[in-house]
């Protein structure tokens, strides 16, 4: 999906003005996606991000950051319909040996473009932990730590507009990061 650059710097724009506006790093991610009009989502779905900041509930796992980006290119790339005949997932695929074909399965070629989100911000950060952010900078109040989730919510940013803009060919060849597949 070519996106143009005044949609880009929007996005950009939109970051600064969620973080200001005190909106969560997932919901500054996804809303500046959605506010400058590359997710076409209403305002509200905003909401569907409130929940994942903090490593999902204040939790420290996955950055919230990260799960804004990867929302987003849900949001575009995700299956529209899930129970459909067209979308397939292997009954059993963590049977390697079971797997005749790979690509018959919708993971293999849907999931490399959301595997290297992933890979690309780990790449950045140095984690995908929240929890690692914080003890890097010694807790969560203070403002190094506030300083670093920044970093990390244009970094994401900056991550999920490669990928959205990736077309699909070139999405389909994109090595696999680490994954449970054992897909490379």
């Amino acid at each position: 999906m070519k996106i143009s650059e005044d949609k880009k710097a929007l996005a950009r724009q939109f970051v600064d003005e969620n973080i200001k506006a005190g909106l969560n790093c997932s919901e500054t991610v996804f809303n500046a996606l959605i506010r400058s009009g590359i997710v076409d989502l209403p305002h509200e779905a905003t909401a569907l991000a409130s929940g994942v900041n903090g490593g999902a509930g204040g939790t420290g796992y996955t950055c919230g950051a990260l799960t804004g980006a990867v929302m987003g290119l849900g949001a575009i790339y995700g299956r529209r319909d899930p129970i459909s005949d067209k979308a397939k997932m292997l009954k059993d695929p963590g049977k390697k040996s079971e797997v005749k074909d790979p690509k018959d399965d919708y993971r293999y070629y849907m999931m490399r473009r959301f595997n290297n989100v992933v890979g690309d911000f780990q790449k950045e950060m140095g984690t995908t932990q929240c929890q690692d952010i914080i003890d890097r900078n010694n807790g969560y109040w203070n403002d190094e730590r506030q300083k670093e989730c920044v970093h990390c919510m244009k970094a994401a940013m900056e991550i999920a507009l490669k990928y959205i803009e990736m077309e699909q060919e070139e999405a389909n060849k994109l090595p696999y990061a680490v994954n449970i597949f054992d897909w490379e």
